[in-house]
């Protein structure tokens, strides 16, 4: 799978918990949705937070959470027309 299937992968988990209570996705369910290793799934988190399209919370080291903004799901839902 190359960056950008990866990357429309996890907008796409992430988008569909946009609108739903608690918001937020464990990096361990998007591990297993995404079958990927945890640095590697980290590498593509730190790059939409970066752009501002995700928040981001550390938990104990090597988990964390995120959180699409609304400029992640407006950013997704271009991607997709």
């Amino acid at each position: 799978m190359n960056e950008d299937e990866n990357v429309r992968k996890l907008l796409s988990i992430l988008d569909e918990q946009y609108d739903k209570s608690p918001y937020y996705v464990g990096s361990s369910i998007l591990r297993s949705k995404l079958d990927m290793p945890v640095n590697e799934l980290r590498v593509y988190a730190e790059s939409l937070y970066e752009e501002g399209y995700v928040d981001k919370l550390e938990g104990l080291a090597p988990t964390f959470i995120l959180r699409m903004k609304r400029r992640g799901h407006e950013f997704f839902s271009q991607m997709n027309t």
